[in-house]
Order: structure tokens, then C-alpha cells, then sequence
């Protein structure tokens, strides 16, 4: 997997170029975002992401600041540090055309941020059971935080998650325990700049919101829904949190009708329509 350098830190990426693309097909790049502590591109890489491309789109993985290969460091890891980051390699690996982004957990609330700081270089937004970057959510992650039972629920989710993969699972939950032990990620990650509560009326980008039936995030769908102009919920039934490792199936035919049903060129009609 290739590595390059953004805010002075090595990042390591992928990307999976469409395999089945005919000339009926849109050119499209859907940008996947994954969780945290434990959780890295592979996440997209061993489960969804070979679909879509099969699909005729583009998929761009990447590991965030200090997860999966890209570089360890201390401190830095604010949400708005993390959405810098991608803007930065997106302008790098990029042809500069707007791109779809999905973000599952703590990635959707970075591809929330993402749409809300820089809306002309998203086509649409995908949130896989995920919150946007409110008040609510940074008050609760920091509450959590303190009574140190993130770190726990993390590692057992990942754990069964990785359970498939072998011995490379088993070193993703090694080095995440150790990121969690040696870095300031519990202090930084709850207090971001880019807190701005009820800024999700302000999405100016088509949202698909997925949740799981049995997770405590589907309370939200309502207010969600009465909240965005231009939004679709989905509920997979069943299904908990970890909607990308138990419905993998269901989620990358979602992703792939919502991405094509939404072509670059019509997502960026819509923007310059709501900005006159």
C-alpha cells in the first residue's frame, strides 16, 4: 500500500480502481472513512470495498493520523486535525472532481465534518452508523471516555471483527491497545473545534444514513430526517453498531445504488442551486 507525507506525518493509503466500469457508467470515487483506536482501512479493504469497485467505482481507503500504517504520534488527533488530513490527500491522489464520502462509527462523524467544512468537493454523504460533530456527541464521547469503557467496547467489537483474519487481526487489536496506552487520543479526540450543534441543517450534500435495528444510534433517525432537506434512512433489521462487518452485503449494495444515483454532476447542480 502506498504511503505519502500530509501535515508532515507519513499516511498510508489505498485506492481500488473500478474493475467493471462500461461506458454507461459514471465515473465515480466513493472515499471511506473507518472507525478508531483499533480500527483501520482494512476494515473497508476485507469487506466492502472490492464490491464497489467491481461496480465501476473508484474507492480511496486511508488510515488516519496514528491507525493502521500511518505514522504514531503522541498528540494531534482533533477531529478538525483528521479532516485537514483528508483534504490534503485528497488534493494529492485526487483529480480534484468531487468525490462520495461514507464514514462508519467515528469516520462518519468525520465525513460529517468533511461535507460541512469543504460541501463543493462532496457529491453526497454516506453515515454508517455514525453521529455528526454536535455538542451532544462530543459531550457523550468525553463522558465515556472518562469512565474508560471506550477503549473496552472497542477492543471486544474489534476483536470478534478481526477474529476471521488471522494473525493480522490479532496485531490491529495489539497495536490499537498500545496506541490507546501511549498517546494523548482519549484526551484530544472529544473536544474538537468543529462543534456546531444542529449544523447538520446546514448539510448542503445528499445524506444516506444507515443504522442498525438493535443500536442505540437508530433513536435518531427521526430527528435526522425532519433535520436534512435531502436525506435517506436506511435501518438494517438485526443488525447492532457493527453494521459494517454484520450486514456487509446489504451495506455495499446501499453504498453502490446510492453512489450511482448520484453522479458528480448532478450533486454539484444541487449545490450551486441551494448557494443562489
Amino acid at each position: 500500500m502506498p504511503i505519502t507525507v500530509i501535515n508532515g506525518l507519513k499516511m498510508n493509503y489505498e485506492i481500488l480502481r473500478a474493475t467493471d466500469r462500461g461506458p454507461e457508467v459514471p465515473r465515480e470515487t466513493l472515499v471511506v472513512i473507518h472507525g478508531i483506536v483499533i480500527d483501520n482501512l482494512a476494515s473497508y479493504y476485507l469487506t466492502i470495498a472490492p464490491a464497489i469497485a467491481a461496480s465501476g467505482i473508484d474507492v480511496i481507503m486511508f488510515d488516519h493520523r496514528g491507525h493502521g500504517k500511518s505514522e504514531k504520534i503522541v498528540s494531534g488527533y482533533q477531529l478538525e486535525n483528521i479532516v485537514d488530513d483528508l483534504a490534503k490527500l485528497l488534493d494529492q491522489i485526487h483529480d480534484g472532481t468531487p468525490v462520495h464520502l461514507a464514514g462508519n462509527s467515528y469516520g462518519g462523524t468525520v465525513a460529517y465534518a468533511f461535507a460541512l467544512s469543504f460541501p463543493e468537493r462532496i457529491a453526497s454523504l454516506s453515515s454508517l452508523e455514525a453521529e455528526p460533530p454536535t455538542q451532544f456527541w462530543s459531550d457523550s464521547i468525553a463522558h465515556t471516555f472518562r469512565q474508560n469503557d471506550q477503549e473496552m467496547n472497542e477492543v471486544r467489537t474489534m476483536d470478534r471483527v478481526f477474529t476471521d483474519y488471522g494473525q493480522g487481526g490479532t496485531k490491529m487489536l495489539k497495536n490499537g491497545r498500545r496506541m490507546a496506552a501511549e498517546t494523548k487520543f482519549f484526551e484530544e479526540l472529544p473536544y474538537p473545534q468543529l462543534v456546531a450543534d444542529d449544523a447538520i441543517k446546514d448539510l448542503q450534500v445528499p445524506l444516506l444514513a444507515i443504522y442498525g435495528s438493535e443500536s442505540s444510534l437508530v433513536a435518531q433517525e427521526p430527528k435526522v430526517r425532519e433535520l436534512v432537506n435531502d436525506v435517506k434512512t436506511v435501518i438494517f433489521p438485526g443488525v447492532g453498531h457493527s453494521v459494517l462487518t454484520d450486514a456487509p452485503r446489504l451495506l455495499e449494495r446501499e453504498l453502490i445504488d446510492w453512489v450511482l444515483s448520484h453522479p458528480v454532476g448532478s450533486a454539484q447542480g444541487q449545490l450551486l442551486q441551494a448557494q443562489s
